[in-house]
């Protein structure tokens, strides 16, 4: 079965990555300065992972334990994990890519157990690219007449 691919633009450039089988995406809150797009599986387990673009992100460091993580592109992204009891929220800070992208999700840790092989399928896929598709145009030379 093919898996779905799906991308979220920012202004100037896209997060991209394939949805496992038996996952499926829905458009979520755009705002000016924000838009999502939300991955569910169909297990409705009420589990779901959300991509986000941000004009600007920033989040309080209390509590959150950070580490670097390297993506498939190897590049570093900043992962910012908070804990409290079983429930934990995961982060994923993207780099600069001009636009700033977060995956972001949260969940009991058996839950999170249950979609690890999922999330890390999706997350081996993520690309990270520029929206500017058209090469710039070369100059005319200056000729004299």
């Amino acid at each position: 079965m093919n898996h779905e691919t799906v991308t979220l633009d920012g202004r100037d450039s896209y997060l991209r990555l394939t949805l496992p089988e038996n996952w499926s995406w829905t458009e979520g809150e755009t705002v000016e300065d924000r838009s999502t797009l939300i991955l569910t599986p169909t297990t409705n387990d009420g589990f779901r992972v959300d991509l986000v673009w941000w004009a600007s992100f920033g989040m309080c460091g209390t509590g959150v334990d950070f580490s670097e993580y390297t993506l498939p592109d190897g590049r570093t992204a900043t992962l910012a994990v908070d804990k409290s009891g079983d429930q934990v929220w995961w982060t994923l800070i993207l780099p600069d890519s001009p636009d700033q992208f977060t995956i972001q999700f949260g969940a009991p840790q058996s839950v999170i157990d249950a979609h690890q092989a999922e999330i890390d399928a999706m997350l081996e896929s993520l690309q990270l690219g520029s929206l500017s598709h058209i090469p710039p145009q070369p100059t005319a030379p200056l000729v004299d007449k």
